[in-house]
């Protein structure tokens, strides 16, 4: 960013994090920009794009706000923001496709005919040039990492760790729709700090039967040993197993994402191996703009995998460079972690839903590594990467409202362990959702024995239990006038994790209701007072789609 001053047209593609936060990759810079020191940028000329959610509450923020701070610094917009939504009909695509097409005019309209004749127009009966270059290797060579360890994703050495699974339980009913299970951790070396709402990154891996399936399906042979490397030599930023002999199994089965949904270039670079024309014909129209609605029903509602769309389209041969150039890195899983180091230094725990579902035509589908995760044996070792979390307590003599449906409930069980370990802390009060006292209510005994301990006060709403619907904000509403008190007579910060499809907003229309309803407050002066909240860190969500 410190070079941005130096230059005259920049296209940026940005998402959102946590509560309206910028990327990780994106953090350091925006502190930066942030700075009354940055340079003016009146000779810069600026478009936006944002990666977006509309299921979190904090929609494409970083977007607007990046688009918003480029503009106060003086640089000139040539084209309004596109925002991208993954919730939409078509997902993210939809308003891509837009954008681009008014993109190219913009970007010509403004640069110098000297460079016109650079830009590339994506010409879809052409295949550009690889990325990269995969080498046979004529004989094979071994490689330390080649099944060795789950590490490839994760970021630098200094915040990745070995663990080793102590414990795999299941905490809901065998009843239960849903399979949660309570896994522990230990370290095997000097156990690192991590504070309470942090998480912990896990590398899922493919199995076995579906490496053997792509292997079969592409004519590879499992055996033969590849050295990918970067086109022209970059040095950049690439994959930790470019510039290494390894197995095609291995590269198969650590490393690409062969189960992910593939996105719309995909097809486009599928028809130019495509030998049956029917096929070739379908592969071009799901690449094109035309056909984002088509291919977001065969591919996104479908949850259909890089795998699955290959024994759908038999008469493609993609070679292996294409192949490694267009699936990407299996990425890390971010899980809360859900204790704290004052009860055990040497151990960490997580509380995981077991991802299982069918799809609109009853296919069914399994997260990558969720079921991976749940088949893992005591004993087993694995590389994991500690990262700081979204959402962070305050000092022990601060009260805290925590709301944590289902597996929401994760960071909440850390936060208490936190402060029970701690002297003079104020209030803890928990609002705790699941469907049956029976069936799926996480840690209860652990939260009653701190109830009859004094220590919290816990409220549960149990969905199913009854005849009517009862849930967390049903609940608060009953407590409305303690919440209310709690938060502006007691400063108290509230928290908000799980699903964010109604939840979040549901728990905050409640919140609002009661300060209208218990602290003098117009519906206006309500929403104005958490929204300073959220600014102030009192008011936190952690929350999922």
């Amino acid at each position: 960013m410190d070079n941005l001053v130096d230059e005259s047209l920049v296209v940026f593609v940005c998402s959102t994090t946590g509560q309206g936060d910028p990327p990780a990759n994106m953090k350091k810079s925006w502190r930066r920009m942030l700075q009354k020191s940055f340079p003016r940028l009146e000779d810069l000329c600026f478009s936006v794009f944002g990666l977006g959610d509309s299921s979190y509450a904090e929609f494409n923020f970083m977007a607007k706000k990046l688009h918003n701070r480029l503009l106060g610094l003086g640089a000139e917009c040539i084209l309004t923001r596109g925002l991208g939504d993954d919730q939409d009909d078509g997902g993210m695509d939809k308003e891509l496709s837009v954008w681009l097409s008014k993109l190219w005019p913009a970007l010509c309209s403004v640069m110098p005919e000297t460079k016109k004749a650079e830009v590339v127009m994506d010409p879809p009966d052409q295949l550009l040039p690889p990325l990269c270059v995969v080498e046979v290797l004529s004989k094979p060579e071994q490689n330390g990492q080649n099944g060795q360890s789950n590490s490839h994703f994760l970021p630098a050495a200094e915040l990745i760790h070995r663990v080793e699974l102590c414990s795999n339980t299941r905490i809901t009913s065998a009843e239960h729709f849903q399979d949660v299970r309570h896994i522990v951790f230990k370290f095997l070396h000097a156990p690192p700090s991590y504070q309470a709402g942090d998480v912990v990154g896990i590398a899922p891996i493919n199995t076995d039967d579906n490496v053997n399936s792509l292997l079969q399906r592409l004519n590879w042979k499992a055996e033969d040993y590849v050295q990918v490397k970067a086109v022209g030599g970059h040095t950049g930023d690439v994959p930790i197993y470019f510039n290494k002999p390894i197995s095609i199994f291995d590269l198969c089965k650590y490393y690409l994402d062969i189960m992910g949904t593939p996105r719309r270039y995909w097809f486009e670079l599928l028809s130019h191996f495509a030998e049956d024309e029917d096929e070739k014909e379908r592969l071009q129209y799901f690449g094109s703009a035309e056909g984002y609605l088509d291919v977001y029903s065969y591919c996104n509602k479908e949850k259909r995998s890089y795998l699955e769309t290959l024994g759908d389209f038999p008469g493609v041969q993609i070679p292996i460079d294409r192949f490694v150039e267009v699936v990407p890195c299996i990425r890390p899983r971010l899980f809360s972690i859900s204790s704290s180091q004052a009860v055990d230094a040497s151990q960490l725990t997580i509380t995981v839903g077991i991802v299982e579902f069918k799809t609109p035509y009853k296919r069914e589908r399994h997260g990558l590594c969720t079921s991976w995760l749940a088949e893992l044996p005591a004993g087993t070792q694995l590389t994991v990467s500690l990262q700081e979390g979204g959402i962070r307590l305050p000092d022990p003599d601060v009260p805290i409202v925590m709301v944590g449906p289902g597996t929401g409930i994760a960071p909440f069980r850390a936060f208490l362990q936190e402060r029970c370990a701690q002297e003079n802390v104020a209030e803890n009060v928990l609002f705790v959702g699941t469907r049956s006292k029976a069936k799926d209510y996480l840690y209860g005994p652990e939260f009653e024995q701190l109830q009859a301990q004094g220590k919290l006060s816990l409220h549960t709403a149990f969905s199913r239990d009854q005849p009517h619907k009862v849930y967390v904000q049903t609940r608060i509403s009953e407590q409305a006038k303690k919440i209310a008190d709690l938060i502006v007579d007691g400063n108290a910060t509230v928290y908000i994790a799980g699903n964010a499809k109604n939840m979040p907003e549901d728990v905050q229309e409640a919140l609002r209701s009661a300060l209208q309803a218990h602290q003098d407050m117009t519906e206006a002066e309500a929403k104005q007072y958490l929204s300073v909240m959220k600014r102030t860190q009192r008011l936190q969500l952690d929350t999922w789609a």
